[in-house]
């Protein structure tokens, strides 16, 4: 009986690089991730029937009562190698070292994700009717390797902590032998997941880690969904997000804000008293007043920050399955900069803003400085944060905190994010689809959230309308491992211009100095071939000048990568500035030469080199209205000192069209805190000049006290003036396997600002780009030692004291 059974049994036709479960075919709860074809093996022959002895004999070597621990290993091993004599499989790839069966004898994938396919772990089983391999699948199902069996399993503990008693629930729901019965319960009394055992039946660990322990430590850090939920939450919380309980690596806190009366809380109530990480709780109110609620009954925000990492504060009708919200979770563990995200909705999904959060499938994350209230996720840390807490404290609705997020993670370009890789529904709300939380709250008194945050002290900027922006994003087909950023721009809104300013993460600079002469090549040659190897790296943004002698040279260098077809005029961002004009006349003449010498029809910015009257920017307004020009900037109010800000502010006031931009020297050592703050509040970018401490006039000023000073001072004053010299660069740039340089440039990426370095070697160019400095992600502890490096290095005044005389 047996011998016919096997021969009716399928033989699978694999294709050489790729394995999947031997079984009678693909199971009907998921699909067939190969498209393998599956054909019938016509006759075995005659080994077939000793393997059935062989088989036969195990059998009765079990229903005696003998089948010890060697016992289960003999009787697997002799199946197993009959098996292999029958011509199944050579016994070589099935019996490796240690006597143990190999998986990829039975054509088994391995238990690392392979793309989209679910994650799994190999046992072997002797029961009493039958020896194979079992697959056990992350998605909560199972499946004999070769018989054909499947259903879905749990594992459960019998207590708290590590050790605890385990049991393991099969729920067959295709058996393939007699004798079968529905529901199969295995234990293993030491808590450990390699071994569990019932009357006549083993199940053993092949090889790597066993199953997931319920309150292992192995699970790692474990998350938190909260839900302020109603009446209509049932489908939503039942057959989405605890879909499949044993594979949740989270915990879910809901709060009943309907009446507890009504048979939806009684329903929801028997759901959540099956489930060992589902707790339920009753109080009217909005989601994040109740969210607050139940952090105070938890032990305030330290000890929730202490048991989770992060937190997902979700609206009740916001679908997405327990993988996926796994895979959320688990995407933000590999891009740790990432401080407050959103999973994106799919196309069919509505809103209240639905800027950008739809699913985009060319990226894995974008980053962003926006994302919708309805769903987002928050590292836990920032419970403690006093600035955000002021935030949790102001919220009522939900409104107006969705712009929070980007100014309370300190406008880092990299702290907010949608999760485009996670892909979740929300339905739209209607006449026949009525929202419950309006019923608590109407959407017309959302605008009075206001009042709530004034009162918590959150400053204005952080929570009044901005327009959101997207900063770039990480490609779908990075691996997590490579960071390799593609970086879609900066937007910045200006007001009475044409459309908006797109900046790329990073510029170059082309000023030319007398020293650079001493490179020994011609400028032009040294000037054109810099441009071009720095368009061919990636770099759209060119920071020229009237005053610079090689803004004739970019020019050339430009007009040459346009006409081969290298670079488009919509990519280029081109920046000039004019640093003597005393009349509406000369401001024209500096424009048309800055034209003539770029070989371009209209400059992208224009700024005066230093700060200028208010008549004067209204010459360079005019300069917009004649289309020579599509954007204005400043540059240098720093250098004012005291009255910097009050002369910006003064300019603000009066002008028709405001700057986009303002260029100033900043860098580790020169953080101008108080002018980058007021120019972030007000919607100016910052351009960065010098943006690596200016190493050519460090080491002119330290030429130039050579003589003057002992050999020692003067290198000691190299550390204390030259930021890729100073100690704690040169540190951190080591441990990270990086350069000091790329360590400075990305600094400035996740401040927010755009730099504008300069080299005339490719090879830093290429090293410096912009791909490059938007894919070093520096921990916040990087980001505090760097930021402790400020000591007000202005690096244009050691520059003017660059010889002995002056000295």
């Amino acid at each position: 009986s047996i011998a016919r059974r096997l021969q009716m049994l399928p033989r699978p036709v694999l294709p050489a690089s790729h394995g999947v479960p031997l079984s009678r075919g693909p199971l009907p709860h998921r699909r067939n991730p190969s498209g393998v074809r599956w054909s019938h093996l016509a006759s075995f022959g005659t080994p077939l029937m000793g393997f059935a002895r062989s088989l036969r004999s195990s059998r009765q070597f079990i229903r005696r009562g003998r089948l010890a621990q060697r016992g289960c290993a003999l009787g697997g091993y002799a199946a197993l190698r009959t098996r292999a004599m029958a011509g199944c499989f050579p016994i070589s790839s099935v019996l490796p070292k240690g006597g143990k069966p190999c998986s990829r004898a039975l054509g088994l994938r391995s238990a690392s994700k392979q793309g989209d396919l679910p994650r799994l772990w190999k046992y072997f089983a002797i029961h009493r009717d039958w020896c194979d391999h079992v697959l056990f699948y992350e998605d909560g199902t199972f499946a004999q390797g070769r018989l054909g069996g499947h259903g879905s399993w749990q594992l459960t503990s019998l207590g708290k902590g590590r050790g605890s008693n385990l049991e393991l629930e099969l729920r067959w729901q295709s058996y393939s032998h007699v004798a079968a019965s529905p529901v199969e319960v295995l234990s293993s009394s030491s808590g450990s997941t390699e071994t569990f055992a019932a009357e006549a039946v083993k199940l053993e660990l092949v090889s790597g880690e066993g199953l997931p322990c319920p309150g292992s430590e192995k699970q790692g850090p474990r998350a938190l969904l909260f839900s302020s939920v109603g009446s209509q939450c049932l489908p939503v919380v039942r057959d989405h997000w605890l879909a499949k309980p044993s594979m949740m690596q989270f915990d879910v806190a809901l709060m009943f804000y309907k009446e507890a009366s009504s048979h939806a809380y009684s329903d929801l109530s028997e759901l959540v008293s099956t489930q060992e990480c589902v707790e339920l709780s009753h109080s009217p109110g909005m989601k994040w007043p109740n969210f607050m609620k139940w952090m105070e009954a938890n032990g305030g925000a330290e000890a929730v920050a202490a048991r989770y990492d992060y937190v997902w504060v979700v609206d009740d009708d916001v679908r997405l399955d327990t993988a996926e919200i796994n895979r959320l979770f688990s995407i933000l563990r590999d891009h740790r900069e990432v401080e407050f995200a959103c999973p994106s909705f799919d196309a069919s999904s509505d809103g209240v803003w639905r800027y950008f959060d739809g699913h985009d499938p060319k990226y894995k994350l974008r980053y962003t400085d926006f994302i919708e209230c309805t769903a987002p996720v928050l590292k836990t840390t920032w419970l403690t944060d006093p600035g955000f807490a002021r935030c949790l404290q102001g919220v009522r609705t939900g409104c107006f905190i969705d712009f929070c997020f980007f100014p309370a993670a300190g406008r880092r370009r990299d702290a907010v994010a949608v999760v485009d890789a996670v892909q979740c529904h929300h339905p739209p709300r209607g006449a026949d689809a009525p929202s419950e939380m309006r019923q608590v709250q109407a959407w017309e008194d959302h605008k009075e959230d206001d009042v709530y945050f004034d009162q918590a002290g959150v400053p204005r900027d952080w929570y009044w309308f901005r327009q959101p922006q997207v900063f770039g994003g990480v490609p779908a087909e990075d691996d997590g491992r490579r960071a390799a950023i593609e970086f879609a721009g900066t937007t910045v809104p200006v007001p009475g211009s044409s459309g908006v300013l797109q900046l790329p993460s990073a510029g170059f600079g082309t000023a030319f100095y007398p020293e650079d002469h001493l490179l020994g090549t011609p400028e032009e040659a040294l000037v054109c071939e810099s441009v071009d190897a720095a368009l061919r790296a990636g770099v759209r943004l060119f920071d020229c000048a009237n005053q610079y002698t090689s803004q004739r040279h970019v020019g050339a260098a430009l007009e040459r990568a346009l006409q081969t077809g290298l670079v488009s005029r919509d990519e280029l961002v081109v920046v000039t500035k004019l640093a003597q004009f005393d009349s509406p006349s000369e401001v024209v003449e500096g424009v048309q030469r800055a034209l003539g010498e770029l070989r371009l029809d209209y400059v992208d910015v224009l700024m005066p080199h230093i700060p200028c009257s208010n008549e004067g920017w209204r010459w360079f307004e005019e300069e917009v209205d004649a289309g020579r020009v599509r954007h204005l900037g400043i540059s240098n109010y720093d250098q004012l000192g005291a009255q910097g800000l009050p002369k910006l502010k003064e300019l603000l006031l009066s002008c028709r069209i405001r700057p986009a931009v303002h260029e100033f020297e900043l860098h580790p050592l020169l953080q101008n805190r108080e002018m980058v703050e007021f120019c972030q509040k007000e919607g100016i970018q910052i351009l960065s000049y010098s943006p690596l401490g200016a190493p050519h006039k460090v080491q002119k000023y330290v030429d130039g006290i050579s003589g003057l000073v002992s050999a020692e001072e003067a290198e000691a004053r190299r550390y204390q003036l030259s930021c890729l010299d100073h100690p704690a660069t040169i540190a951190l740039a080591r441990r990270r396997g990086v350069s000091p340089a790329q360590l400075v440039l990305s600094w400035h990426f996740r401040k927010g600002f755009v730099p504008i370095p300069k080299s005339w070697d490719p090879v830093h160019i290429k090293a410096n780009c912009p791909g490059v400095i938007a894919s070093l992600v520096l921990e916040p502890a990087e980001m505090n030692v760097l930021e402790a490096m400020d000591a007000d290095v202005r690096t244009i005044l050691l520059y003017k004291k660059g010889t002995r005389r002056e000295l």
